[in-house]
């Protein structure tokens, strides 16, 4: 889960930044560690977590 943590590590930073501070953080962000991330997607959807999220989203 580490890579969930730094990608939403970085999406809290990038709210503190402007416009051109969030291009230099996104050109940082490795597609290693994307790909991880989506793995992790990936893995959350087969447990059902995922799909909690989608329900309580649509409901809101």
């Amino acid at each position: 889960m580490y890579n969930t943590k730094k990608i939403l590590i970085l999406c809290n930073t990038l709210r503190k930044f402007n416009v051109y501070n969030m291009v230099l953080l996104k050109e940082l962000i490795n597609i290693i560690e994307f790909k991880s991330m989506l793995k992790e997607l990936k893995i959350l959807y087969k447990v059902g977590i995922y799909k909690n999220i989608k329900t309580v989203w649509n409901n809101a």
